[in-house]
């Protein structure tokens, strides 16, 4: 018995109940064989894996087990049983079957001339034929390791076969469909729909400040909450429908047999009922929301292409809707998402080319009346779009990623322009400067502040950060972290558009704040509302009693300057005062005012 085609069990031996076992079938009328063919393989183990023989006395009852039993490598078969063509019949049985195309066959019998033709063996991939008395101890190792080695060969290939088919129409992370089997599947669904007279409808969802996430905590928390979202996208579809990840945070759903809109809808909704259930990962519990995109065919599209299209144009449409809501397509959106790819196009480009630039607009010291400092603010002004507004390009900015780029292009080139400012004298000039929240939470960014102060040559005292509350709230005790390194380095911190989020004034005191900037919203009706004049007053006291500073933005009339003033308000900004303007506008007005004095009394001057 050759020892390089079998392997030996080692002392103890496994127990078969742990290790899969090789399956072989003896199909044979006579009992004898069978007996000395399980004798003859007890032991014999191939790969280390035993053997387990299952015994058929008859064609009737090899073929129920052929159609029961998964996996059978080998099957040993007698050419003559109940009839004389019983075993070839059993051999055409045996091939016809998908399930069974890969066992292997090595026919016997008890008489030498009953040799099937040559042509029979090779059209049904016969292994072996042998007589019975050929097949010693010794030569049925061998013919039965031959077999198994090329059942298990044939079987690594097809699995091979099917793990590159899976990996090259799923997605690897989530295992969901992806976009190549997304497009099968809407074919399928579309060509089902036709025939059943339905609809389908596709949704495409973009998960809510997911890069967020990612660059906040890492990627590794952000794979597992892609693969729970995955999770629960699915246990929301119905049976039938298919859920793919079409890239990102990106997910597609196909709806199959939808009655309407409505029906369509409902499972939106459901879908956005279930997501934001707290998601525990990584140590960490997140809840998350999704704005989902709608579209139907026939009405929106006969096609892959156009319904991911106008699905997608409508998630641009809930995006802007606030996020977190549902959105069906309608035909100008095709004109709005149009649009929208054209500035992301040019938005991309506007920083090599140079068509962004900083504004800086001043902030008026009520006590002295000078300019205290200025604040940076981005301006585009496209060769064929013209000015672009900030309240276009931010968000969009933002929502492509390229927001910390600019960002620290914006950062580093306020601060190079004050260090010229100071060198012309006004060195009591402060910097002040938004920072997003994806350009706050990078995993660099202090590392990213310290090079631009010691490359620009300004004092960290001279820099004031401006975040929203949004900010804040994110992730308290990292943002409490990083706000205590800015400040050590004697950055100063403001807290914009105070009053318009839902921190709650506790925060105020739980972070080391310096500045507070009452939003414009307030400012616009302190002379018409008394009710916005009573909250303005208020957060000046609240300001005072916690030592912090206070910036009024949004001032346009003299009243609004006169009653921030009066009210305690240390500093006002608005085009009262001066519109945002370029650098160069900027130092002919920090010239002109650098020696004002009295405050409020040039203000009739400013507004001229």
């Amino acid at each position: 018995m050759p020892n390089d085609l079998i392997s030996l069990p080692a002392a103890p031996s496994p127990r078969i109940e742990e290790c899969e076992a090789w399956t072989i079938l003896v199909i044979d009328d006579d009992e004898q064989v069978h007996l000395v063919t399980t004798l003859a393989l007890d032991g014999y183990r191939f790969k280390g894996r035993p053997v387990r023989i299952l015994s058929a006395y008859s064609g009737k009852a090899a073929r129920e087990l052929l159609i029961t039993t998964e996996n059978i490598g080998l099957v040993l078969l007698d050419v003559v049983m109940e009839s004389e063509n019983a075993g070839l019949d059993l051999v055409q049985f045996i091939r016809v079957q998908q399930r069974n195309s890969r066992v292997r066959i090595v026919l016997r019998t008890g008489q030498p001339g009953q040799a099937p033709p040559r042509e029979v063996i090779q059209n049904y991939d016969i292994d072996d034929y042998r007589t019975k008395t050929e097949l010693t101890y010794d030569r049925l190792y061998v013919v039965v390791t031959a077999a198994l080695r090329t059942y298990d060969l044939i079987t690594r290939m097809i699995e091979s076969q099917q793990e590159l088919d899976h990996l090259a129409n799923h997605d690897p992370l989530t295992g969901l469909p992806n976009r190549a089997l997304l497009r099968d599947r809407i074919a399928q669904s579309l060509a089902l729909s036709r025939r059943n007279s339905t609809q389908v409808a596709v949704l495409f969802i973009d998960i809510d400040g997911f890069k967020y996430i990612n660059d906040s905590f890492g990627h590794t928390l952000g794979d597992s909450l892609l693969r729970e979202i995955a999770i629960r996208l699915e246990a929301a579809t119905r049976e039938g429908d298919t859920v793919s990840r079409h890239g990102g945070d990106e997910f597609v759903i196909v709806l199959n047999g939808i009655t309407g809109e409505d029906e369509a809808w409902k499972i939106a909704e459901k879908l956005l009922n279930d997501l934001p259930q707290p998601i525990l990962t990584e140590g960490s519990s997140l809840a998350i929301t999704a704005s989902i995109g709608l579209s139907l065919h026939p009405q929106d599209g006969n096609d892959h292409e156009s319904l991911l299209k106008n699905a997608d144009a409508a998630l641009c449409m809930a995006k802007q809707r606030g996020r977190n809501c549902v959105q069906a397509y309608q035909r100008e959106m095709s004109v709005v998402a149009g649009e929208r790819v054209v500035l992301e196009y040019a938005l991309r480009q506007a920083q090599a080319l140079h068509q962004l630039e900083l504004h800086y607009q001043p902030q008026i010291d009520t006590h002295t009346g000078r300019i205290s400092g200025v604040e940076a603010l981005m301006r585009w002004t496209h060769p064929s779009l013209g000015a672009v507004s900030p309240q276009r390009f931010i968000p969009l900015a933002e929502e492509i990623g390229l927001i910390q780029s600019i960002g620290e292009w914006a950062l580093s080139g306020a601060c190079r322009q004050l260090h010229e400012w100071h060198l012309r004298g006004y060195d009591q000039l402060v910097m002040a400067i938004n920072m997003s929240v994806r350009q706050f939470h990078q995993r660099d960014v202090l590392a990213m502040i310290r090079e631009i102060l010691q490359v620009s040559g300004i004092p960290g005292a001279s820099l004031e950060l401006e975040l929203t509350e949004s900010i804040l709230i994110s992730d308290p005790e990292s943002v409490t972290n990083t706000l205590h390194e800015l400040k050590a380095l004697g950055i100063s911190i403001s807290m914009d558009d105070f009053g318009t989020g839902y921190s709650g004034l506790s925060y105020l005191s739980r972070f080391p704040i310096d500045r507070i900037k009452i939003d414009q919203s307030f400012t616009s009706r302190v002379s018409q509302s008394g009710e916005a004049a009573s909250i303005v007053r208020a957060i000046v006291a609240l300001a005072k009693s916690l030592n912090l500073k206070t910036v009024c933005e949004g001032v346009e009339t003299v009243e609004q300057a006169v009653f921030m003033r009066d009210g305690g308000c240390d500093a006002l900004q608005g085009y009262l005062f001066s519109r945002a303007l370029p650098a160069e506008e900027m130092s002919v007005l920090l010239a002109k005012y650098s020696t004002a004095t009295g405050a409020i009394q040039a203000l009739n001057d400013w507004h001229g």
